[in-house]
């Protein structure tokens, strides 16, 4: 039989589809230098046609092994750095410690979700938020487990009358109009049981009576930082709402985690006017620093996707730190929801998010990981037995290391002191 000679791109994944449409029986014969792998060699798991395996490696020759400290384009200094890391010791017994496990959670149902071109069809995943969210408060409690819950202050409200009393006058103005909150208010039921997407605050109620559960803001609007024209004022204008949204519950807004994670200049300084003292810097790695929506390319998000299951931005350890006067507790990792898709590569997932833990455990760091109660809304029970696996490791470190459970606001406290001794 004569084959027609193909042409095949150099990427590895491109190879793999061509495997794919020869066949199994042929796969290995036509490369150029001849076979590979042997015919029969069991495959790897394929993802939509493409070898995520493949992807990465090739991302990784293309890239240097060291894409954690790269920028983006296509001459990324750094990238091929021989450096090695550093040795890093385990803490003595007498020093103070600085590690632990903080877990953060974007509390925002309908509001986040709303610049979603198909955000329609994503509101059966907001409304299993409303069934995720208690399940998730038990299995904290029975671990013993911390966590800020980063809420916008949209969901504060029983009725949209009181919604609409608290709307601050000054608003952001963004060049994508699909961006801004307030453009969903013609949208908004009456009340919480008419619109559960829109409102939240008997959620807000459980999370409150719950030990160890620290209420922080997501701002007041699901506020774009770096997506918004600079206006300090209405920026000051939308956290000053949640402040005052926060206040009529007794509650004092610490922690401030930017919707995207958008931290740009000038924010920190008007939220410390505000009030906040700690917030959530980005996660090691270029591709998850802070940027706008629209320079958000598939480079990125494919490098992040890639980073869930292999090792491209090191292991998440890291280290609060002070920043224009606040404390900066930088994100690890966000932790992915389950997959059918990529169920085999669920193993790999979790050695990711438990390699990591171990290591900021050994050598007294923090491990910081993150969600939204929404990533929940479907495969409860799935993703409720993963992240078990997470907690029970992070309970054992704590007993073996000394590695607590923290919130934001409790890391911050904690550097402060430390700082005023």
């Amino acid at each position: 039989m004569r084959l027609r000679r193909m042409r095949v791109s150099g990427c590895p994944c491109a190879r793999a589809d061509r495997d794919a449409s020869l066949g199994p029986a042929m796969t290995g014969r036509f490369r150029r230098g001849g076979p590979v792998r042997p015919a029969n060699r069991t495959a790897r798991p394929r993802v939509a046609g493409r070898s995520l395996f493949a992807a990465a490696s090739w991302t990784r020759r293309r890239f240097g092994g060291n894409i954690q400290q790269g920028k983006p384009g296509l001459d990324m200094p750094g990238l091929h750095s021989t450096s090695r890391p550093k040795d890093r010791r385990a803490p003595a017994a007498s020093d103070a410690r600085r590690g632990g496990f903080v877990l953060s959670l974007d509390f925002e149902l309908m509001w986040g979700v709303h610049s979603n071109r198909a955000s329609h069809r994503y509101a059966p995943n907001v409304l299993g938020a409303r069934k995720a969210i208690p399940s998730l408060l038990a299995l904290f409690e029975r671990h013993g487990v911390a966590c800020t819950w980063a809420t916008v202050g949209l969901l504060f409200f029983r009725t949209r009358a009181g919604m609409e009393r608290a709307l601050p006058a000054a608003r952001p103005r963004y060049r994508d109009d699909a961006l801004s909150s307030y453009g969903y208010l013609d949208e908004v039921g009456a009340d919480e049981e008419s619109d559960p997407l829109h409102f939240g605050r008997s959620l807000l109620d459980i999370v409150r009576a719950t030990p160890r559960q620290e209420i922080g803001t997501h701002t007041f609007s699901h506020y774009y930082w770096l997506d918004a024209e600079p206006d300090p004022a209405a920026f000051g204008a939308d956290l000053a709402a949640a402040r005052g949204a926060a206040e009529r519950l007794g509650l004092r807004l610490e922690s401030l985690v930017l919707p995207r994670n958008q931290v740009g200049e000038g924010a920190l300084d008007v939220a410390a006017l505000h009030g906040v003292a700690t917030f959530r810097g980005a996660a090691p790695g270029w591709f998850n620093a802070p940027c706008a929506s629209r320079h958000d390319g598939r480079l990125r998000r494919a490098l992040r996707a890639i980073d869930t299951y292999l090792p491209l931005a090191g292991t998440g350890a890291v280290e609060a730190r002070l920043a224009g006067g606040l404390v900066d507790v930088p994100a690890s990792r966000f932790l992915r929801p389950v997959s059918r898709a990529l169920a085999p590569l669920e193993p790999l997932r979790a050695t990711r998010v438990l390699a990591g833990m171990r290591d900021a455990a050994r050598t007294d760091r923090l491990y910081h990981l993150w969600f939204h109660p929404h990533n929940f809304g479907e495969n409860l029970e799935r993703n409720l037995h993963f992240l078990e696996r997470i907690l029970v490791e992070a309970r054992q470190l704590d007993h073996v290391h000394g590695w607590p459970s923290l919130t934001m606001g409790e890391v911050g406290r904690r550097l402060r002191a430390e700082r005023a001794a």
